[in-house]
């Protein structure tokens, strides 16, 4: 079945449909293109003398260590040109919305052979890929990732999130093509793909530390949409070697405490490094924890409204679990979080591929926000582009309810029209205010001045920001 819907699609949507993602990608980060090198870019690329030496990435070993080694790749082949660093950027989160894509239509499919009513059935898989380019398509132009994508630094995240959702995809189709050939890894092809996934598993941990969760949301992936057919519980055999993976960001946290700098070449990594030690051990976990409720129903909020958008925000942390800042929105999570196991229920007993698609999602949002929104303790409780990875599965729980809800619609109107349709015609029509939001908060980014001056009068408490204000006058004295 998998095999017949692939190759019966191949030169269907299931290929053109992403195409038009790299037009619209451009379009919506064209004034990106044109954004200086701001704010924390002069610590981690122009005054950063270990990203002008490729020998310096000799040794494998470091915090964030592809991370550095693109901007290292970039200094090489244009040097300190803003546009070929924030083009790199834009590709980056193109590429992850085709990933997005890919994701959504490896779900289908493997709900197809769970026995769920999927869009893919009925010879109609152009259904499964429209679903899948109105969740990509939203993830795309959607205006919280413009921190993400405009702001070079935080590259960090969006490569992680690209070898993150690359080992998931890759894991999937592999898993799709032993299930359909019913054991092993699903020949040759499936092999190559096994393979893939944990190199790429193993690319995203020496990005950032953000995949630390990637073991378990390949887990949930086994769990959720494959069936443990005649070898039983021997499937989770195949995730071992992902656990194992999970010694990689402690492990290289740890060498990089022993390891004796002696150059200025390794002042930026140590000193990554010593900032994120010192951080969990000297900030408070349990204000961190109980800040983080209002922190994820605000990230919620933009998800739904992207309004009030800063590039650094004036959080304080909350002291007490009584105080209407935290008990309201921890209720709120509660609530969301019981949706999801209770919808995931009723999904699996009528077969529903919408609720299975809802609650994944919003166990993928959880999972993916817990290692910077937990109790892991961060000088800064809220950033935009933590929400980068999370709001993959906010938006496919959220094209989860309009398919169920289309669903509803037309069958109370008597309508003999496909749900998923008129899902996927909602999302791309939603996508166009998000991309008019992105395209004009794109633009505050072209000038740095603009970009301290929109996040000051929206955040006046903020002494950083101010500071930050300083030092691009001084800058901008220099270079008179």
């Amino acid at each position: 079945m998998y095999h017949n819907a692939m190759t019966g699609n191949r030169f269907g949507a299931r290929r053109l449909l992403p195409l038009f993602l790299i037009p619209i990608g451009l379009a919506v980060y064209l004034y990106a293109l044109r954004a200086p090198f701001v704010y924390d870019d002069r610590m981690y690329i122009t005054d950063n003398l270990q990203i002008k030496n490729l020998w310096n990435f000799a040794n494998l070993s470091g915090t964030r260590y592809l991370g550095f080694l693109s901007f290292a790749l970039n200094y090489r082949f244009s040097g300190l040109t803003p546009f070929d660093f924030h083009l790199v950027n834009v590709v980056i989160h193109i590429v992850n919305s085709y990933l997005v894509f890919e994701l959504v239509n490896c779900l289908f499919d493997a709900l197809s052979l769970k026995g769920f009513i999927v869009p893919s059935k009925n010879n109609k898989p152009h259904l499964s890929a429209a679903a899948g380019f109105g969740v990509a398509l939203v993830f795309l132009v959607h205006p919280i990732q413009t921190q993400a994508v405009t702001y070079v630094t935080q590259r960090f995240t969006s490569l992680a999130v690209l070898f993150y959702l690359a080992s998931i995809v890759f894991y999937v189709k592999a898993r799709l093509r032993a299930a359909s050939g019913g054991s092993g890894y699903g020949g040759a092809w499936g092999l190559v793909m096994y393979a893939a996934s944990i190199i790429s598993a193993v690319f995203a941990m020496k990005t950032k530390e953000i995949s630390f969760t990637l073991p378990f949301a390949i887990t949930m992936c086994e769990v959720m949409f494959f069936s443990a057919g005649s070898g039983g519980h021997k499937r989770f055999i195949r995730l071992i070697p992902f656990y194992f993976l999970l010694l990689i960001i402690p492990l290289t946290l740890l060498a990089q405490g022993a390891a004796q700098y002696g150059s200025s070449i390794d002042d930026i990594t140590d000193e990554l490094r010593k900032l994120q030690l010192s951080e969990a051990s000297e900030l408070s976990r349990v204000e961190y924890f109980l800040t983080e409720f209002s922190v994820i129903v605000t990230y919620i909020r933009l998800l739904f409204a992207p309004i009030g958008q800063s590039i650094d925000y004036y959080y304080p942390f909350s002291k007490s679990f009584f105080e209407v800042r935290v008990y309201l929105p921890f209720f709120a999570l509660l609530a969301l979080l019981l949706s999801a196991l209770y919808v995931l229920r009723r999904s699996y007993a009528s077969k529903n591929s919408f609720g299975a698609l809802y609650s994944f999602g919003i166990f993928w949002f959880f999972l993916t926000l817990s290692v910077e929104s937990s109790v892991i303790p961060i000088q800064d409780a809220i950033f935009e582009h933590r929400v980068y990875l999370p709001s993959v599965g906010f938006i496919t729980a959220f094209a989860g309810v309009v398919f169920y809800a289309s669903s509803k619609a037309l069958q109370w109107l008597g309508r003999l029209v496909n749900p998923v349709a008129v899902g996927a015609v909602f999302l791309v029509l939603a996508a166009l205010p998000l991309s008019v939001a992105a395209f004009e908060r794109n633009f505050i980014w072209t000038d740095e001045f603009l970009l301290l001056g929109d996040a000051i009068a929206k955040n006046p408490l903020k002494a950083r920001l101010y500071y930050a204000r300083g030092i691009v006058n001084i800058y901008a004295e220099m270079n008179r």
